[in-house]
């Protein structure tokens, strides 16, 4: 019987070399180091860099192999082998990351992070880390621990086209849209893609209508309380909303297929301790 193939994805800023001294560590020469699009191989074109464009890269590439494999994911590497896990379990036997820390209710991004979720200043690191000479990525490899010929193999590897791909995955995840694929998400996927019925609200990009029986799904940064009705304020019922980490916090308002009239609700930002101070309104219909 054959060996069960080991599958290695890597991170941010680094491109599949850093697994060299592990595969050669295991005596595993039948290794596959996999590269995510845009980080050390060209991203394809339409490709988004989003989690949910990652997860689903990872899945095809793990189809091919027509059986279950042993996964293993370093930094992002890590967050996309464990966002495959809870979606599509079928195909790993065994999977490891380090980076299941994100998931924490309570998880911060680190500084640098956070400057790239914004608009501005992402693009100012980027421009920094990514847009330099060899000399000066050499410089960041260094801050970040390498040493030697695997500091200039990763800093070679490290170009404009990573640094926009970085960009776009921070703030695929600050922006919750991780939060279109709970729940189920597994039988979503084992089961062929069924048409979602989640409206998806977001403070940078709200909706104004939903289709009655839909959900409404209420989506921040920050953990928040709703506070919402759906007969015009005559009553109204408070709901705390979910977290889940890196992706922030959300509250899903249910529809049903009868309704009409319009959904309207407000936040209370638990974090800070004060309300939206405005409502808002989706018509339902």
């Amino acid at each position: 019987m054959p060996p069960t193939p080991l599958v290695l994805i890597h991170g941010n800023p680094e491109t599949a070399v850093i697994w060299g001294p592990l595969i050669a560590a295991l005596d595993r020469a039948g290794a596959v180091a996999l590269s995510p699009p845009g980080f050390g191989v060209p991203a394809p074109r339409g490709f988004d860099s989003s989690m949910t464009a990652y997860r689903d890269w990872l899945v095809f590439q793990l189809e091919l192999f027509r059986a279950p494999v042993d996964l293993v994911g370093h930094d992002w590497g890590g967050i996309h082998v464990a966002a495959l896990a809870m979606s599509r379990p079928d195909l790993i036997r065994s999977w490891a990351s380090d980076a299941l820390g994100v998931f924490a209710p309570d998880y911060v991004w680190h500084p640098r992070a956070q400057a790239w979720q914004q608009e501005g200043p992402g693009e100012a690191s980027v421009r920094e880390l990514w847009g330099g000479d060899l000399e000066q990525r050499l410089a960041v490899t260094s801050a970040l621990g390498m040493t030697g010929r695997m500091a200039e193999r990763v800093a070679a590897g490290m170009d404009p086209e990573m640094g926009n791909a970085v960009l776009k995955l921070l703030r695929s995840a600050f922006d919750g849209e991780v939060f279109d694929r709970i729940p189920p998400v597994e039988r979503r996927y084992a089961r062929g893609h069924a048409k979602s019925k989640i409206e998806v609200f977001k403070m940078r990009r709200p909706v104004n209508v939903i289709q009655a029986g839909y959900v409404l799904r209420v989506i921040a940064q920050q953990h928040f309380r709703v506070r919402w009705t759906a007969d015009d304020w005559k009553t109204s019922e408070d709901l705390d909303a979910t977290a889940l980490g890196y992706a922030g916090s959300f509250a899903d308002l249910p529809t049903s297929t009868k309704q009409s009239g319009q959904l309207s609700f407000t936040l209370f930002w638990t974090e800070e301790n004060r309300w939206e101070g405005r409502n808002f309104d989706v018509a339902i219909e």
